[in-house]
C-alpha cells in the first residue's frame, strides 16, 4: 500500500477507537503491501483470509480488483474500493466501491472538451481495466455530435512501461496532424507514467504546444508538481482534468480536516485515492458496532444500508447503485497554472456534479486560491466570563483548535502562503462589553468577526456593525427579530420560530396543553415567548425576569401558583434563557413546580455547568427537564467525519463537544475559506460574496442552507434530559426533530 493510504488509516484508527470505546469494542489493523501488482494483491487477500478477515479496504486499482473479486466471492470476503473505478467492474458481487464507475469520468472529461472548444482529440492510455475502458468511454463520447470532438486516434501503452521514449515518439507522430487551437491530447494513466511522458518529451518537443488533458489518476497529483521538468511540461500545455472530490470552491469542512490531517503527517497534500479510505474504514467499523454478531450476508446487508443513510466527506450521499458503486459523481477540475512568481501549481477551476434531477453539469469557482502571501488575523467576540462563561470559553478552544489544523491544510495541501492567527476578546456576557470589543477590532482593521455572544449582544452591535461593512458570523444567536437581510450578518443556527415549532410538537406529543413559562426580559426571551404564544394551541400563563437577574424567588412563586391554578395534569413549565437557569433551578422549592415536567431551549441544552450543580441536578431529574438545541444528530445520517471532529473538539475543551463548539469551529473554517477564496487584504464585500453563496457550506455539524436574511434554513433538533449514571450525571438524547422538504415536521421519540 502506497504511503497516503497507509497514513489515512493510521490516522483515523486512533479516533475511531475513541468512538468504539463505550461499546468496548476496538479495530485492529492488518495492513498487506500489494505493490500495485494484482497477483500480490490477491496473495495479500489471501493471506488475510487465513487469517480470518471478512472485510477488505482495497484494492486502489481496477487491475488488482479483477484479480481479487473471484477470490471474495467464492470465499465470502467483502471488499471496500476506495478507487478502482473501471465500468467493467460494475457487477452484482462483494466489491463496493467508495466511487462512480468511469463512465461518470468519462462524461465529465467529454463535457470539459466540449466547453474549450476541442474538435479533434488524440488517447494515451494504459492498457488495463481502467485504461482501455475509460478510453473507450471517450470514444463513445467522440462519436456522439453532442460533444463536438472526434477521436483521430489511440495509443495503448503497456502499464509496466518504465522507459518512455518510444511512446513519446509514437505520440509526436501521431499529433503531427492536429490543429493547434482546437487539438487535444487525453492521457489515461497514472502519475509516474505522466512524469515519465512529460519529461521525456520536455518542452522543445512538439507536443508541448497542445492542449492536454487527463482523469484522475494524474490531476492534482503532487508527484507531477515536484519534479520540475514535469512541473514545466504541465504548465506549458495547460494540463487540464479531474479528480474525484478531491477538493471544493466552497468551505467544505469534513475534507478540509481530513486532507489538513494527512498532509501535515505527509508534509503534502495526499492522493485523492487516500481520502475515501477514511470513509471507508468508519462505514466498516460501524457497521459492525451495530450488530458485532452479524454474519457474512447480514453483515453485508448491513452495511449497504448504512451507506443508504450515509454521507462520505465530499459532501455526498453514499448511496449504491445495483452494482454496489456510488450513485452519486463529484469531480473537482483542475488546470496545471504557473504564477507570476513562476510557481507551479493545481489551480481549481470548479466541479463536475452528477444529480438525479439536473444530470452532469459543471460549476466554476465562486473565487480562486489566492496565491498571495499574508497574514491573517481571525477576530473573536466571545462571553470568556459572566453569566455565559461556558459558551465563551468553549467557543474560544474550538477556533483556536480550527486555526491550527486550518493553517496545516493551506500551507502543506494547498501550498498557499498565508497564515491564520486570532484576536479573541471577551465580551463579559456584556451587550455593551461586546459592542466596545466589536468596535475595538474594526479600529485594528479587523472586519470579519466570528460572533459568540447571544442574542441580546448580538442586538446591540448589529447597527454599527451593519455601518461599517462588518460581517459577524453568529454562533449562538437565535432571536426571531434579529433576522435581517440588510446586514453582514451570518447566524450559523436558524432563527427559534424553529426550535419552538419543534418544541411545542413534543409538547403536544406529550399531552402538554397549559403551559407556565418563565422567560428573561430581553430580546431572546421577548421573541422566544412570543413565539410559542403563537404556536401552541392550550394556553399559556408568562411569567418575566430581569436578565441580571439572580434572586429567582419571586417568578418562582408566581409560576407555583399558576401550576396549581391550572391544575398538574396536562401542565408543563418552559424556561427560557440561559446559565441563569441553573441558578433557578437550585431555588426550586418542592412542590408544584417539581410535580410537572420542565421543557428549555439551546440556552442550557447540553450544559456542562449544570451537570456540576448537584442540586439542580437533582431538580433536572426529577422535573424530567427536557431541552432542545439545533443538533445536525437529528438528521439521522451517518457522517464519519462529524464523528472525528467532534472527537476532536471534545479533546479540546476537556468534555463532550455540543453545538456551541461545533458553529464556532465552523464558522472558524468559513472565516478562512473566505480570505484564501480570495486575498489576505479583501475587503469586506468579496469576503462576503464566498461566504453567502447560493450553495452554502458544509460544516462538521450539518449543511449550511441560508435563507434570505443569512440565517441557517435546516431544521435539525434533538431533545436531551440530565439522567444520573454510575460514573455521574449526563446528557441523553429523548427525541429527533426534523422539518425539511423531504421530512416535514418529523419527530422521533427515542426515549422518555
Amino acid at each position: 500500500m502506497v504511503i497516503s493510504p497507509k497514513v489515512s488509516l493510521n490516522l483515523s484508527v486512533d479516533i475511531l477507537n475513541d468512538y468504539l470505546k463505550s461499546d468496548n469494542l476496538h479495530v485492529e489493523l492488518l495492513i498487506e503491501d500489494s505493490s500495485s501488482d494484482p497477483e500480490k494483491a490477491l496473495n495479500a487477500l489471501k493471506k488475510l483470509h487465513e487469517k480470518g478477515v471478512m472485510v477488505v479496504i482495497g484494492p486502489s486499482t481496477s487491475e488488482e480488483a479483477a484479480a481479487m473479486v473471484p477470490y471474495a466471492n467464492e470465499n465470502d470476503m467483502l471488499l471496500i474500493a476506495p478507487s478502482s473505478t473501471a465500468v467493467s467492474l460494475s457487477l452484482d458481487d462483494n466489491l463496493f466501491r467508495m466511487v462512480p464507475d468511469d463512465k461518470n469520468q468519462a462524461e465529465a472529461l467529454a463535457l470539459l472538451m466540449k466547453r474549450q472548444n476541442i474538435t479533434e482529440v488524440l488517447t494515451v492510455y494504459m492498457d488495463d481495466e481502467y485504461g482501455s475502458g475509460l478510453n473507450a468511454g471517450i470514444i463513445e463520447k467522440g462519436s456522439d455530435p453532442a460533444y463536438g470532438f472526434r477521436i483521430v486516434g489511440s495509443i495503448p501503452y503497456d502499464p509496466k512501461l518504465s522507459v518512455h521514449d518510444t511512446l513519446v515518439q509514437e505520440i509526436e507522430e501521431a499529433a503531427a496532424g492536429l490543429p493547434k487551437d482546437t487539438g487535444a491530447i487525453l492521457l489515461i494513466g497514472t502519475e509516474s507514467h505522466a512524469i515519465g511522458i512529460f519529461t521525456t518529451a520536455g518542452i522543445e518537443s512538439p507536443i508541448s504546444d497542445y492542449k492536454w488533458f487527463s482523469g484522475d489518476s494524474i490531476i492534482r497529483e503532487a508527484g507531477i508538481l515536484n519534479n520540475n521538468d514535469a512541473a514545466e511540461f504541465a504548465a506549458k500545455t495547460r494540463l487540464e482534468g479531474v479528480a474525484f472530490a478531491c477538493e471544493e470552491t466552497l468551505t467544505l469542512v469534513p475534507l478540509m480536516l481530513a486532507t489538513g490531517l494527512m498532509s501535515g503527517e505527509l508534509g503534502h497534500a495526499p492522493s485523492p485515492d487516500a481520502l475515501p479510505i477514511w470513509d471507508a474504514l468508519w462505514f466498516i467499523a460501524e457497521t459492525y458496532r451495530l450488530d458485532p454478531h452479524a454474519d457474512f450476508d447480514t453483515y453485508k446487508s448491513n452495511l449497504r444500508a448504512l451507506f443508504e443513510r450515509g454521507g462520505n466527506l465530499f459532501n455526498q450521499w453514499t448511496m449504491l447503485n445495483e452494482y454496489g458503486d456510488l450513485k452519486s459523481a463529484k469531480y473537482a477540475r483542475f488546470t496545471a497554472t504557473k504564477g507570476s512568481n513562476g510557481d507551479i501549481y493545481w489551480n481549481l477551476d470548479g466541479m463536475f456534479i452528477r444529480s438525479k434531477t439536473s444530470g452532469m453539469f459543471i460549476t466554476d469557482a465562486d473565487g480562486k486560491l489566492t496565491h498571495e502571501p499574508g497574514d491573517i488575523v481571525i477576530g473573536a467576540v466571545l462571553p470568556i466570563t459572566g453569566v455565559n462563561a461556558e459558551i465563551g470559553t468553549g467557543a474560544k478552544k474550538a477556533i483556536e483548535l480550527a486555526i491550527e489544523q486550518a493553517n496545516t491544510y493551506y500551507s502543506k495541501a494547498l501550498g498557499l502562503n498565508i497564515r491564520f492567527s486570532s484576536d479573541i476578546r471577551d465580551s463579559e456576557s456584556d451587550a455593551a462589553v461586546a459592542l466596545e470589543q466589536v468596535r475595538a477590532l474594526h479600529e485594528n482593521g479587523i472586519n470579519l468577526i466570528i460572533f459568540g455572544g447571544i442574542s441580546d449582544e448580538l442586538s446591540a452591535v448589529q447597527e454599527y456593525a451593519r455601518e461599517n461593512n462588518i460581517i459577524l458570523l453568529g454562533t449562538r444567536s437565535t432571536a426571531i427579530s434579529l433576522s435581517d437581510s440588510d446586514d453582514f450578518i451570518f447566524r450559523l443556527s436558524p432563527d427559534d420560530s424553529h426550535l419552538v415549532k419543534a418544541m411545542v410538537r413534543l409538547m403536544e406529543e406529550q399531552g402538554k396543553k397549559h403551559l407556565v413559562v418563565l422567560y428573561r426580559d430581553d430580546i431572546y426571551g421577548q421573541d422566544f415567548s412570543h413565539a410559542l404564544s403563537e404556536t401552541v394551541t392550550g394556553s399559556i400563563d408568562s411569567f418575566s425576569y430581569a436578565k441580571n437577574e439572580t434572586d429567582f424567588t419571586s417568578v418562582l412563586d408566581e409560576a407555583a401558583r399558576a401550576v396549581e391554578t391550572a391544575g398538574y395534569e396536562g401542565t408543563a413549565v418552559v424556561v427560557i434563557g440561559t446559565d441563569e437557569i441553573i441558578s433557578m433551578l437550585e431555588a426550586v422549592k418542592e412542590g408544584p413546580l417539581t410535580s410537572v415536567a420542565w421543557y428549555s431551549g439551546d440556552g442550557v441544552s447540553q450544559s456542562r455547568n449544570l451537570l456540576e450543580a448537584e442540586s439542580a441536578v437533582s431538580v433536572a431529574i426529577q422535573t424530567n427537564l427536557t431541552c432542545v438545541n439545533f443538533d445536525s444528530a437529528a438528521d439521522q445520517i451517518f457522517i464519519p467525519m462529524r464523528h472525528v471532529a467532534v472527537e476532536y473538539l471534545s479533546r479540546a475543551i476537556k468534555g463532550n463537544a455540543g453545538w456551541n463548539e461545533i458553529s464556532s469551529y465552523d464558522a472558524a473554517w468559513i472565516a478562512m475559506n473566505a480570505y484564501a477564496m480570495t486575498r489576505p487584504d479583501a475587503p469586506s464585500e468579496e469576503l462576503w460574496n464566498i461566504i453567502n453563496n447560493p450553495y452554502g457550506a458544509l460544516g462538521i455539524g450539518e449543511q449550511y442552507v441560508m435563507n434570505e436574511a443569512q440565517d441557517q434554513s435546516n431544521s435539525f433538533y434533538v431533545f436531551y434530559k440530565v439522567i444520573e449514571r454510575s460514573d455521574g450525571p449526563i446528557w441523553t438524547p429523548v427525541a429527533y426533530y426534523r422539518d425539511i422538504k423531504a421530512f416535514p415536521d418529523e419527530l422521533k421519540i427515542v426515549s422518555e
